[in-house]
């Protein structure tokens, strides 16, 4: 496979000469041959027909040198793992073995890896042993999964690999993760689990709203979301036309890399804070430290004597008492909307009680790893 890959390499690199010399050479006819002429109706018509001519001639080949480096960048990313998965299907009686990789790779007109966003890579995902359907532009085709086989590859070598009935098996999601940075987010193409997978092909909701608990997994989803929108809807979808407020410049530097280690260009990012300071021109829009310091001047008296309070060391220490005292249950209160009881405290008390304990270690200990 890689040895395919890096033979087509070495033909893009030889095409995108070619296209390079074709489109200089276009670009200079371009000031040679176009002549303007506005003296006569007819030379003014033919002159403006020569200029659109021209024009079209550069843009067609800027077009065909972008496709080629296009291809170059996915086919320098698919060198080094070209595929993460396989799947054996048998349909209509002939059965086939396709690869699922971060983007399509053709070779003479074979489909030699699959995007994994394609249509019929819903079964890697979906899909267990047995009978599967997946949907295509042309109505839903039902076929029979007859294997499932994962793998980690690193530098072009197969570092792992696994047969599984599950959408991703623990021996691969622990292989993975176990290998991500913390530096910057990556793609979880690899590791997508079918619920993750059911957000992420989801064309039919007009609103869609993803909830989870911290670290499930919510904003991978929804960038893998956005790569396969971007797939999906390509001739009407663009990234510019897309926005993700994040919550902070870090925030957005964390998760930068998804979509361009997927073949993508980034949506626009901005924080809250930046889209009302371009919206509202003209307008002042306070920042946080702004409030702030409003705050410590403008709040009354008891309002700041809390607050100090709760900044205190007295505070972490009556904290720490409360939690010797009630380890078992904290005290909870009823909590009212217009004065009515909607969720009361017995229930919520109830509902803690059923949830498994954790052991947390004394707020003393936390003290002394604080700075």
């Amino acid at each position: 496979m890689i040895q395919r890959i890096d033979s087509r390499l070495d033909d893009i690199v030889t095409q995108i000469e070619s296209a390079h010399q074709e489109t200089s050479r276009i670009e200079q006819d371009y000031g040679d041959n176009t002549k303007v002429n506005v003296f006569e109706v007819d030379d003014r018509m033919e002159t403006n027909a020569a200029v659109q001519q021209q024009k079209q001639m550069v843009a067609r080949a800027v077009e065909n040198e972008t496709i080629l480096k296009n291809e170059q960048q996915q086919l320098t990313r698919l060198q080094t793992s070209p595929y993460f998965g396989r799947i054996d299907v048998a349909e209509d009686g002939d059965t086939d073995t396709l690869y699922i990789g971060t983007a399509t790779f053709m070779d003479q007109n074979d489909f030699l890896v699959y995007d994994w966003r394609a249509p019929v890579a819903s079964i890697y995902y979906n899909g267990t042993l047995g009978p599967v359907n997946y949907d295509t532009p042309t109505g839903q085709i039902s076929a029979e999964l007859l294997n499932k086989r994962q793998f980690t590859i690193q530098d072009g070598k197969i570092t792992a690999m696994f047969d599984t009935n599950e959408t991703v098996g623990d021996e691969m999601l622990q292989a993975v993760l176990g290998e991500q940075s913390d530096t910057a987010m990556q793609n979880i193409v690899a590791t997508i689990q079918k619920e993750q997978n059911d957000i992420i092909r989801d064309t039919t909701s007009d609103l869609l709203v993803v909830q989870g608990v911290a670290g499930s997994g919510k904003t991978s989803a929804v960038l893998q979301r956005v790569a396969y929108l971007l797939y999906h809807s390509r001739s009407q979808l663009d990234a510019d036309q897309m926005v993700l407020f994040s919550p902070n410049q870090l925030f957005a530097n964390y998760i930068s890399a998804v979509l361009p280690s997927l073949g993508e260009k980034n949506m626009r990012q901005a924080t809250l804070a930046e889209f009302f300071a371009k919206r509202f021109s003209g307008l002042h829009v306070q920042t946080m430290f702004e409030r702030f310091e409003r705050d410590q001047i403008s709040l009354p008296e008891t309002t700041k004597t809390i607050r100090r309070f709760k900044e205190s060391h007295e505070f972490l220490t009556a904290i720490d008492g409360y939690l010797k005292a009630n380890r078992d249950t904290p005290f909870f209160v009823d909590i009212e909307l217009n004065g009515e009881v909607f969720f009361s405290a017995n229930t919520i008390t109830r509902i803690y009680q059923q949830q498994p304990k954790m052991h947390w270690p004394p707020i003393s200990s936390w003290r002394q790893r604080m700075p």
